[in-house]
């Protein structure tokens, strides 16, 4: 088992989790992945922590602004109570993130466990940073991904409804598609050693089709504006499906063999 570190209704806890099959030291690798995710969470909150700070500023500055028996008036105080609530959550979250950080100390990541760390962190946090400009949160993408959801949602609307035709084109796309899905999973790959197995991905036709299949236009309905709409999942969600493709193995793409030759 591995002891992920999250935060889950205002708390931060760890949770017990099954490793990845890949992982043969569990404890180490808990070490390096909640290493990364720490500094993703404070960042997290820093953002929102500003944010309603603000909300705060504004709503207190609207309250002087309107007479008290007005629904203006009314409407400032529930949003000065609720960023006011915000405030002291985030402020709470931060400091008990900012011991965590203290307790997981600095961590050296293995050579042998980086790009597990790297793609596996990204299914709890893919915040990068913040951009000081908007107070937004930087997202992390993986090299690739950018031209895999691309050539994923072209296929998926080119070919939507000519499910017959299979030219040298559709092959050749769909080759391409396979291809871009196992350079991101290829990542994975390396010998065994002492804190992990062996593995070398292979990307198959189901797995392929059932990333189109994801980018596929639904219809939708919008609750408040009463519209139909055709909606599809964005980058980040296809993200989080491909990562989940790449770490849902084969047991025989994997070498049990941790012997080390020297």
């Amino acid at each position: 088992m591995a002891k992920v570190l999250v935060v889950k209704n205002s708390q931060v806890i760890y949770n017990n989790v099954v490793a990845p099959k890949l992982i043969i030291n569990e404890e180490l690798f808990s070490d390096a992945l909640n290493s990364v995710l720490v500094l993703r969470y404070i960042d997290d909150t820093v953002i929102k922590l500003y944010n309603s700070k603000k909300t705060l500023e504004t709503a207190q500055k609207d309250m002087k602004e309107y007479e008290k028996d007005t629904a203006e008036y009314s409407k400032a105080i529930k949003k000065s109570e609720t960023a006011q609530a915000n405030v002291e959550k985030y402020s709470a979250i931060l400091k008990s993130l900012q011991t965590e950080k203290e307790h997981i100390g600095k961590v050296e990541i293995p050579a042998d466990l980086v790009q597990i760390v790297n793609l596996y962190s990204a299914l709890y946090s893919i915040v990068g940073g913040i951009n000081t400009d908007g107070n937004k949160a930087m997202l992390l993408t993986l090299k690739g991904i950018s031209d895999l959801f691309r050539n994923c949602k072209s296929y998926a609307d080119k070919y939507e409804s000519t499910d017959g035709e299979w030219s040298e084109e559709r092959k050749r796309e769909f080759a391409g598609i396979k291809d871009g899905l196992e350079n991101i999973g290829s990542r994975l790959n390396n010998e065994a050693s002492e804190n992990r197995k062996g593995f070398k991905y292979t990307a198959s036709t189901k797995d392929a089709i059932r990333l189109i299949a994801f980018l596929t236009k639904q219809n939708d309905f919008s609750k408040s504006s009463g519209k139909f709409r055709e909606k599809r999942n964005d980058i980040y969600k296809f993200q989080h499906t491909v990562i989940c493709t790449v770490f849902r193995m084969k047991e025989e793409d994997i070498q049990t063999d941790n012997i080390i030759e020297f």
